[in-house]
């Protein structure tokens, strides 16, 4: 029995950042070498029309990844949001050890990873 996929509807793209932020620095807070920067207020006002909780749980599964990819050094994983003419633009961003070029292809397919465990 699939589930009905839940109705597209307008979406403010700076609140969802900031919220995804906030409960992951929460999550993660007591992890004392990873910090969180973000810079979403110039994507105030913005929206996107999709389906609710899609983009949270997309930044949470990216955020989360890099986080597990940081576990042994540490780091700072950064969340930016910028407005491109009729587009906006997500940034997430960390100073982690990097992917593969060969991986960066196949990212975002199900099942494919990099970093696991701090390497």
């Amino acid at each position: 029995n699939k589930s009905k996929s839940k109705t597209a509807a307008r979406q403010d793209v700076a609140a969802i950042c900031r919220d995804v932020l906030a409960e992951k620095m929460v999550q993660f807070g007591a992890r004392k070498n990873i910090r969180f920067s973000a810079n979403v207020d110039a994507g105030k006002g913005i929206t996107v029309n999709m389906e609710p909780g899609h983009l949270a749980r997309i930044l949470s599964n990216i955020i989360n990844n890099g986080v597990e990819a940081m576990a042994n050094h540490g780091g700072e994983i950064n969340l930016e949001v910028a407005a491109m003419g009729s587009e906006v633009m997500i940034r997430v961003s960390d100073n982690g050890c990097g992917i593969p070029a060969e991986l960066l292809a196949v990212l975002g397919r199900r099942r494919i990873s990099h970093g696991k465990n701090g390497s």
